[in-house]
């Protein structure tokens, strides 16, 4: 009989039992069967929401809660506003977002969600985010002691932002066994100011990236950096208009697949400026940089000297830096005459494998590239033309240079201090398919073809440019060609479904 409330008194209920094998049977794998399902839900990564429609407002808080979890995806959403006249356009978090990581957590920031926060935003678009005060990175990682972080998704613009301050797009830092990876983001017109208050080096407005110590680890893929810029206001100098990546005491960077344009740096005050796109140093740590491509980045006002318009990278210490597949093209220098495209420096055992570069079209020089009597520079087909006084530099006894087409430069190529080349193309014309349209793989009859050295000093590069196969032995004969390209055009012809 049920009480006025509508429920059976305690003690009218009645147990019931069942003996028969067959139930407890039953009973028991209902049992398993709930208590796997709970397992494997607590196995499911969660997420949290950010945005108009998510259980935060700002993407701090939404950090601070994923930390508190022990590790969470964070999905941003694209946040949305209205104009006077009611069209709605993409608008800006306006804040900096600090993500500290010392244990073992897993932390993804990732932007770019429409507001049920399942599918990402039309066209693409990231999550639109501007510092809110100056001095500080729009997005501040740091991950030790096995943390691990990833960022992506996010449209970082310092527009919003004084000019002259210290507003990095990202600063990311790994520190010991940990790993942070920044990936598919849009960074751009973030600047720095570089003074002797800051540590050494100041640079890198849009990245700046540090991996340091033995298991620390950083990745950066696949994002665009543009329009960013670091300014000197003294002797201290100033490094990577765009990038500035570091591997120190056994730390790894890797930087791949980005796109790096129309960055600059620049240091009227008494300080050298180095690497108007990008800056790295490789120092008791190693850095692979693979696949990039580097346009319209830029050098000027500098007063104490100046190296690399597109790229300055450095190997010292013992360190190793792996460059692959990597384009320079367009970058120039406003007022600094006798600034390379690109820039390469090792010493103190510092070593450098280079391969299928190609570097064109720079105010002054193409490459130069300088070791020490204990360091090692190898560069292997490269294409370095239209450069308008020199193609290349080679100093010291460890730089080396093969299988390269050194074309149209104001001067093929200078060697100094026992620097070396070998197979390589400059008295003859390479007969590019169309190099005043930037084409320049190789067309029929070309002098580079079947002309270079298949063993070189580092072992083989498979692949050329384009990802064909070197040598190609389609025309019977198993000899690579000189230069970035193998040719081999019947195969274009049929290269991605005809």
């Amino acid at each position: 009989m049920r009480n006025r409330n509508g429920l059976f008194p305690r003690d009218s209920l009645i147990p019931l039992r069942r003996c028969d094998a067959s139930h407890q049977r039953t009973s028991r794998l209902r049992i398993a069967l709930g208590l796997i399902a709970i397992a494997m839900t607590a196995s499911v990564q969660a997420y949290v929401t950010v945005g108009p429609h998510g259980t935060y407002p700002t993407i701090q808080a939404g950090v601070n809660a994923a930390i508190a979890n022990g590790g969470d995806d964070v999905r941003v959403e694209v946040k949305l506003c209205n104009d006077p006249h009611g069209f709605q356009y993409v608008c800006a978090y306006k804040e900096n977002v600090s993500i500290t990581i010392t244990t073992a957590k897993t932390v993804y920031l990732r932007g770019g969600w429409q507001s049920d926060f399942l599918n990402a935003y039309p066209g693409a678009t990231g999550t639109l985010v501007q510092g809110a005060g100056a001095d500080l990175p729009i997005v501040y990682v740091f991950a030790s002691a096995g943390g691990e972080v990833h960022v992506s998704g996010f449209d970082l613009s310092g527009s919003g932002s004084t000019v002259g301050h210290y507003t990095h797009g990202i600063f990311a830092y790994a520190s010991g066994n940990s790993l942070v990876v920044i990936n598919s983001n849009n960074i751009h017109d973030n600047s720095v100011l570089t003074t002797s208050g800051y540590s050494t080096p100041g640079g890198g407005a849009g990245l700046m990236t540090l991996a340091l110590g033995a298991g620390a680890s950083v990745t950066v893929n696949s994002n665009t950096i543009h329009g960013n810029a670091v300014y000197g206001t003294d002797s201290t100098s100033s490094n990577g208009g765009g990038v500035l990546l570091q591997g120190t005491e056994g730390g790894k960077t890797y930087f791949d697949g980005n796109t790096v344009t129309a960055n600059s740096v620049s240091n009227p005050s008494g300080g050298a400026c180095h690497g108007g796109g990008l800056w790295a140093q490789a120092n008791t740590g190693s850095l692979q940089l693979y696949g990039n491509t580097y346009t319209g980045n830029q050098q000027f006002a500098c007063s104490n000297g100046a190296s690399g318009d597109a790229a300055d990278i450095d190997a010292i210490n013992a360190s190793v830096i792996n460059l692959n597949d990597e384009i320079w093209t367009n970058n120039n220098t406003a007022n600094d005459p006798g600034v390379y495209e690109v820039f390469m420096h090792a010493e103190s055992s510092g070593q450098i494998y280079a391969g299928n570069g190609l570097i064109t079209h720079g105010t002054w020089g193409g490459l130069y590239a300088q070791s020490d009597a204990t360091s090692a520079i190898t560069l292997v087909n490269f294409t370095i033309a239209d450069n308008p006084v020199l193609g290349y530099h080679g100093v010291g006894s460890g730089t080396q240079l093969w299988n390269t087409i050194l074309w149209n430069d104001g001067s093929p190529y200078q060697l100094d201090n026992g620097a070396t080349f070998a197979f390589c193309l400059y008295a003859a014309n390479p007969l590019f398919v169309d190099s005043a349209d930037g084409d320049y793989r190789l067309s029929k009859g070309s002098p580079a073809i079947n002309a270079g050295d298949t063993s070189i000093p580092t072992g083989s590069y498979n692949y050329d440019l384009e990802g064909s196969p070197r040598p190609y032995s389609g025309d019977g004969i198993s000899i690579a060609d000189i230069g970035v390209y193998e040719f081999h055009a019947f195969d274009r012809i049929f290269r991605n479904g005809f």
